[in-house]
């Protein structure tokens, strides 16, 4: 009876486990964050981005969203914009592009859901308006709440 149980028990972490993303892909001009595991796609949702957003994020208050690789670092319950899975950024090389230019990197960078006072018009979509983050829908931010933990690597691609 005990090996039954156990058995059950690794069953369960193992369909668990399987429904957990191991990446994150997102692809600015183009808007969208791919959630993937093992090299195929689970999932895709459309984005917002910075209220700049051509380019890298070079400095504190520009407006872009960083280009690169990150990791989640922390996840945050207790936000504005209903879930937020913090990055890692700035990374080392955004810290060294930021000392050059005397200037600091920023930081802060999530992806999040939206404000908890948003209410769009039925089929309305906002633009890009985060002051770097990246923004989804909250039913997408929920998903993803539920399928990545800390330490899965984000790529963003410009």
């Amino acid at each position: 009876m005990l090996s039954i149980a156990v058995v059950t028990g690794m069953a369960v972490n193992q369909a668990v486990a399987a429904d957990q993303a191991d990446q994150i892909v997102i692809f600015k001009a183009k808007r969208v964050l791919l959630l993937l595991r093992g090299g195929h796609v689970l999932d895709r949702w459309r984005i917002s981005l910075g209220e700049h957003p051509i380019g890298p994020k070079r400095a504190e208050g520009d407006g872009r969203t960083p280009e690169g690789v990150y990791f989640i670092d922390a996840r945050i319950l207790d936000t504005r914009f209903h879930h937020s899975l913090h990055l890692s950024y700035p990374n080392v090389a955004d810290i060294e592009y930021a000392q050059l230019a005397h200037d600091s990197p920023g930081s802060n960078i999530a992806i999040h859901g939206l404000p908890d006072d948003y209410h769009p018009v039925r089929g309305q979509r906002p633009g890009d308006w985060t002051d770097g983050c990246i923004a989804l829908d909250n039913h997408a931010i929920d998903v993803l709440w539920r399928v990545v933990d800390v330490g899965t690597p984000v790529t963003i691609f410009p």
